[in-house]
């Protein structure tokens, strides 16, 4: 075999290595008692490399398996579905610091406005799982409050909508890695 034959030979060998190591990540299921059992058939959370996924949660107490608030609390049903977040990213080696997008699905309620998830609540109570205590002042954000969150606030998108899973309030899945 000539030089140029053998380099073609071991750069294809790299190439076959590398594409080896980079396809033997499996996918690993993330499960914990202390969240909530799947209410269908998907995994609360699915780790895939340094990534963890979690699943939508809604503010089920995990000992109960029932909504843990009446249906207009927000404050409650945005702090049972943080402990959950918490619980699922605890149970992959994270921490709600290791967040680096969400997305949040609140429930617009029905025509009246009746059982509607107040954004106001839940951005300052959302905002105090990451350590903001300054959201309570309509002039406030974590930038400009001087107080700096325990957590870099990851990336959110919000959606305003009906048919959340049991009519929850609202429902957040998150996204995180180190």
């Amino acid at each position: 075999m000539n030089k140029r034959n053998m380099k073609v030979v071991l750069a294809l060998s790299l190439v076959l290595v590398l594409a080896t190591v980079a396809f033997a990540k499996e996918p690993k299921d993330i499960y914990t008692d202390a969240a909530p059992a799947p209410l269908g058939f998907y995994s609360q959370g699915i780790k895939f490399g340094n990534l963890v996924f979690v699943s939508g949660q809604i503010p089920i107490d995990p000992a109960t398996g029932l909504l843990v608030t009446p249906l207009n609390d927000t404050k409650v049903a945005t702090e049972q579905v943080m402990k959950n977040i918490e619980a699922i990213l605890d149970e992959a080696g994270l921490s709600l610091g290791d967040i680096i997008m969400t997305t949040v699905y609140l429930n617009s309620g029905d025509v009246s406005g009746t059982f509607a998830a107040s954004s106001a609540v839940f951005n300052q109570t959302y905002g105090e799982a990451f350590g903001c205590t300054c959201l309570n002042s309509p002039t406030c954000s974590q930038w400009d409050c001087g107080h700096k969150p325990k957590f870099v606030p990851p990336a959110r998108a919000s959606v305003v909508g009906k048919n959340i899973p049991k009519n929850a309030l609202l429902e957040v899945s998150v996204i995180a890695g180190k």
